[in-house]
Order: C-alpha cells, then structure tokens, then sequence
C-alpha cells in the first residue's frame, strides 16, 4: 500500500546504453530519471491520486529509441485525519462524572472508504464512534481519538478532559438555640 511521498526505483541496461527511464501510474507519467547509470529513481507524491489499485510501469529507453516496459501493481490510500475536539474543563457532578466526547474523521480519498472510530484513555478503550459519552473521575485525563480507514492506515488526535471540583461544600446548621441557664456553668 502506497500513501504520499513513494521512492520509486529501476534498474534497467541496454548493450548501447539506457537513456533514461519514465516511470508511470496507470498511463500517467510521474517523472523520468536522465541521468544514468542504473539504478534510476524518482519520488512519486501520491497525494491527489485516486484510491485503489494502479499499474505502475518503468519504461527504459536505449540510444536508439527502443523502449521496454516493466510493470507492477500497487494500492495507494491516503490516511484519514482526526479531530478530538477542543480541550474540556468539566465540573465535577460527584466522585466521577460524565463527559461527551465529540470528534470526527475525514479521509481524503473520499466517502467510499468507511471509518472506524476509537476513543482510549491509555489501554482503555472509552467508545468506538465518533460522538461517546465516559466517565471521568476527577483528575485531567489525556483521552486519544484514533481513525481508520479500511485499508488499516489511520490518523490519532489527543484531547484533554479536566474534572474540576470548584464547588465549595454546604453547610446546613440548625437555627440558634437560647437556654436559661441552670447554674453558673
């Protein structure tokens, strides 16, 4: 699986001398390499190209113009990105508290690549969509929200959720008591 910027690389001989190599996705030419000796090489920046399985070809040419082709299949796919949302300050309901997780994915390869969705804290899974409500004690917690696409590549994004304790405790007393005093103490 190919995603954003892919060494490419050939090795190619002629008894005249190869010339350059053009290397190709489907029947789009990426760049050629001039400058022999073998091996020859170019970066292709698979951003922008479609999701799914493209041939990729290198086309050595000789002296003389003759050319041979040397194909392979590949898959390119984007990673999706992540949101987690801003960060929480929440104020503690008792001693743990409910807190809405809201965040969201998008790929860039576009809606036919469906997204999976996982909110953890450490090694505890909390949700797996995108929108969950968890529990929090008080503390700040360092919550991950980590997106897939169905090709396994996936992007994380990190939130912190604060449970605060800002509410001062409540007293009730009873009301004043007045008593006749029964001796001097």
């Amino acid at each position: 699986m190919l995603s954003g910027s892919v060494p490419l690389s050939a090795t190619a001989s002629d008894e005249n001398g190869v010339t350059k190599v053009d290397f190709l996705f489907d029947t789009t030419l990426i760049a050629s390499d001039t400058t022999p000796p073998s091996p020859f090489s170019v970066t292709w920046d698979t951003v922008g190209v479609p999701p799914g399985v493209h041939l990729v070809t290198a086309r050595a040419f000789d002296a003389f113009g003759n050319t041979a082709d040397s194909s392979i299949s590949v898959v390119v796919d984007q990673p999706p990105s992540a949101d987690a949302g801003p960060p929480q300050t929440i104020e503690a309901t008792g001693p743990e508290t409910q807190v809405t997780l809201a965040g969201s994915g998008t790929d860039p390869d576009g809606a036919g690549d469906p997204l999976s969705y996982e909110w953890s804290e450490g090694a505890v899974v909390l949700g797996t969509t995108p929108t969950t409500t968890a529990t929090f004690n008080l503390a700040t917690h360092a919550v991950k929200l980590t997106v897939t696409d169905s090709f396994g590549l996936f992007s994380e994004a990190w939130v912190p959720i604060t449970i605060v304790d800002t509410t001062p405790p409540e007293l009730t007393l009873p009301a004043n008591i007045t008593a006749e005093a029964a001796g001097p103490s």
